[in-house]
């Protein structure tokens, strides 16, 4: 009957399914073991040559680069300046931006966040955009993101935000934007004093 056939339609695709993401996390799995030595080779500023790390982007190798950077992002503080501009020389910046412009919704917040934790400058126009996002999750990360960055080229955009969050009594946008201003420390005041006169 029809059922039956629909019910073992489904099986098969849910058979295959499985087994080509067992496969496609084999494959990360196997790249994340070749790239294992990154990390602390990056932390240790012993990198010299980095065309060996240029990858497509989306493949499996680009994505264990990518985790490796991010650990090694988190771990070495002297080297950070180091290990963001790899981000930008290998493609991740460029790719993170376009993945924030015109993404879907997931991506968008992603990438967002993935801008502000490696601090970078040249998404900040394109964060303040993702300000005015339909997107209550991509506005929270790009509200985050540029509080990471620091750029006061940032603080209009995160002021009129805090304008919409207090007229709109949204708790979790002031905390969150709350937390993004005080990151500016004193160049906040010059945006800020402004505001003691608005009702």
């Amino acid at each position: 009957s029809s059922i039956f056939i629909l019910i073992s339609f489904t099986l098969v695709l849910v058979r295959a399914r499985r087994f080509y993401m067992q496969r496609k996390y084999r494959l990360i799995d196997l790249e994340r073991e070749r790239y294992a030595w990154l990390p602390a080779v990056l932390a240790s500023g012993a990198l010299t040559d980095s065309d060996a790390l240029r990858k497509p982007p989306g493949s499996n190798a680009w994505t264990a680069i990518e985790e490796a950077l991010f650990k090694a992002l988190d771990s070495r503080k002297a080297e950070q300046e180091r290990i963001r501009k790899l981000f930008h020389d290998l493609g991740y910046t460029a790719y993170y931006m376009k993945k924030l412009k015109r993404g879907n919704r997931w991506e968008q917040a992603l990438y967002a966040e993935r801008l502000g934790k490696i601090e970078c400058r040249e998404a900040v126009h394109e964060l303040i955009n993702a300000l005015s996002s339909k997107y209550r999750d991509v506005r929270m990360l790009a509200i985050h993101s540029l509080g990471e960055i620091r750029d006061e080229r940032g603080l209009p955009g995160l002021i009129k935000a805090l304008r919409i969050a207090v007229t709109s009594d949204e708790d979790v946008s002031i905390k969150v934007l709350k937390s993004a201003l005080i990151s500016f420390g004193a160049a906040l005041m010059e945006f800020m004093l402004p505001l003691t006169r608005d009702p």
